[in-house]
């Protein structure tokens, strides 16, 4: 799980401390679940998929998709320009 929320912070290119910000979880919490992979409660993994725009199930591999690298450069570029707004 904490790969793929690692995943999408690259890909929308944000760090650990604006995903905290975001997702209003303090930012040791956040690096705790991320650098050691432990489970993360589910309500702050549902704070965790509303400021990464995406849903549980995906952080917790139920809608599991797989991209191409063009298909993630294009998601990539579409981010950033969501996040500019």
């Amino acid at each position: 799980m904490s790969e793929k929320i690692i995943e999408l912070m690259k890909c929308q290119g944000i760090s650990k401390n604006v995903l905290a910000d975001k997702a209003k979880i303090n930012y040791n919490t956040l690096r705790g679940y991320l650098d050691s992979g432990n489970n993360i409660p589910l309500k702050n993994l549902k704070k965790i998929a509303k400021a990464l725009h995406t849903t549980v199930s995906y952080l917790i591999g139920e809608d599991v998709i797989q991209l191409s690298q063009e298909e993630k450069k294009l998601l990539k570029k579409i981010f950033s320009y969501l996040i500019r707004e």
